[in-house]
């Protein structure tokens, strides 16, 4: 079950958490004007990864991973066309983002993938290092200025701003997500 709920930090700014069975994760607006996306976490190691699925179990949340994904896409494919030497954070049918924060062989790192039925999307957090420190985050910093992603950045703040926009308590179930209810559960157990 996928669960959105919006609080303002100390200086005003609004942060999403997202709640799915494996966990929660925030998207977080900060007052350096740049994105994070990640989640909070007192034991972890370095090179650990956490993993949270996006499901039509709410399809508004679905939608807006979906309508994201897809731009991307779109834009890389655009980009592709045009040969710009830009990083593309879009192979393989898989978003990467490395954390801007940092170089990227020490960097926080999401990765996000389509399923091969497109019924739900992989989000998988690895962990990383702050840029001149020790401390290891799951935290990816999108930057809206300075980014190695050129112009990416403006689909991740689409992305917030959808989430932002989406009233939970008012929540109305959408057909997609009905049929998605009723879908048989696959069983391992042979009968």
């Amino acid at each position: 079950m996928e669960k959105i709920s919006k609080v303002k930090d100390l200086e005003g700014f609004n942060q999403i958490t997202i709640e799915t069975n494996e966990g929660k994760f925030d998207i977080s607006y900060c007052g350096n004007q740049d994105l994070y996306m990640g989640l909070y976490s007192k034991n972890h190691n370095r090179g650990e990864k956490k993993e949270f699925n996006i499901t039509k179990e709410d399809f508004y949340i679905f939608d807006a991973f979906d309508k994201f994904f897809n731009n991307v896409k779109n834009h890389a494919n655009e980009e592709k066309q045009m040969s710009f030497d830009d990083i593309k954070p879009f192979k393989n049918n898989e978003i990467i983002w490395y954390s801007d924060d940092n170089e990227q062989n020490n960097a926080s790192k999401l990765s996000i993938k389509q399923s091969d039925d497109k019924n739900s999307y992989k989000l998988t957090f690895y962990n990383g290092t702050m840029n001149g420190s020790d401390i290891v985050t799951y935290f990816v910093r999108i930057c809206n200025s300075g980014s190695r992603y050129k112009g990416y950045n403006y689909y991740f703040m689409k992305l917030y701003q959808d989430l932002l926009a989406y009233n939970y308590d008012l929540h109305q179930i959408h057909f997609e997500e009905y049929l998605f209810k009723k879908q048989p559960q696959r069983s391992f157990v042979r009968r």
